[in-house]
């Protein structure tokens, strides 16, 4: 679940009021917009290894119309929060124009209320665009992002690829940054550079790329990134990118209102790209 400050809620209103002819311009955050994001998880308090069988005891709870295996299975089921999301929009930040950081739960903290037992991990502005496994290898780390002193074990260690900062939920080849830099309309890039890439071909999804500027275009089963002029840049905002994918493809959401027209400029191909998201 997302949610915007008053900032960031103009950037919306303005990219869904030009969803037909969108560019990279309309489509950027302003300085000082806020993103928060919560994530929640099936899993029971005792649900985890050995070494932290009572990981969500205590977290927040929230009752979730939720999917089982099967369309029969649907339920109301309590879901737990296990790690929280921020983004700024900060021109301090550098090159990206943004800071991240994210929070995981704690419940060995002492607190009224487990909303007080989300811990920092870490924060970052930047992506470490040369950190290779050649350089972590020789002791060098990440200097774009810092690990908090806070960071629970179990955080600590599911960091990003090389330590750079990643939340427990995460995919571990990736990182914050990296992850969200590929947000554009139409999505032509996978989340994270396949496992047949170098290391010099990996660092394609770790570029401090302004939020102006589009990831580009990896074709199928390739590690390249190709120029792609009809790309739109969303400014380091995934659900920016899913939520112009449902709005623009045959898929509607809500099937109590009619479907308005579509922006045939924008509409983009239905496929593995977006259950992977959230």
């Amino acid at each position: 679940m997302g949610y915007y400050n008053d900032v960031g809620g103009v950037a919306i209103g303005k990219v869904w009021r030009n969803l037909g002819s969108l560019t990279s311009a309309v489509s950027q955050f302003g300085e000082g917009a806020v993103v928060a994001k919560v994530l929640f998880t099936a899993a029971g308090p005792n649900d985890f290894e050995a070494t932290a069988p009572y990981l969500l005891e205590g977290a927040p709870e929230w009752q979730v119309n939720a999917q089982g295996n099967s369309p029969q299975s649907k339920q109301i089921q309590a879901f737990r929060q296990l790690q929280m999301d921020i983004a700024v929009k900060d021109s301090r930040a550098g090159s990206t124009g943004w800071v991240f950081g994210t929070f995981a739960y704690n419940q060995e903290v002492k607190a009224d209320d487990g909303w007080h037992r989300m811990v920092p991990v870490g924060l970052m502005w930047g992506n470490d665009p040369t950190l290779n496994q050649a350089a972590y290898d020789q002791g060098r780390r990440p200097v774009e992002g810092t690990v908090s002193a806070s960071c629970p074990v179990y955080a600590r260690n599911h960091l990003g690829w090389l330590a750079r900062v990643n939340g427990p939920v995460d995919n571990p080849a990736s990182a914050c940054m990296s992850c969200h830099s590929i947000a554009e309309s139409p999505p032509s890039a996978p989340l994270i550079a396949s496992d047949k890439c170098t290391d010099e071909q990996r660092l394609n999804w770790f570029r401090d790329l302004s939020g102006s500027v589009s990831f580009g275009k990896v074709p199928v089963g390739s590690c390249d990134v190709l120029s792609d002029a009809g790309s739109v840049a969303l400014d380091y905002s995934l659900q920016m990118r899913v939520g112009i994918a449902n709005a623009t493809s045959r898929q509607w959401i809500n099937p109590c209102e009619a479907a308005p027209t579509k922006a045939k400029s924008m509409l983009v191909p239905v496929g593995p790209l977006y259950p992977t998201l959230r």
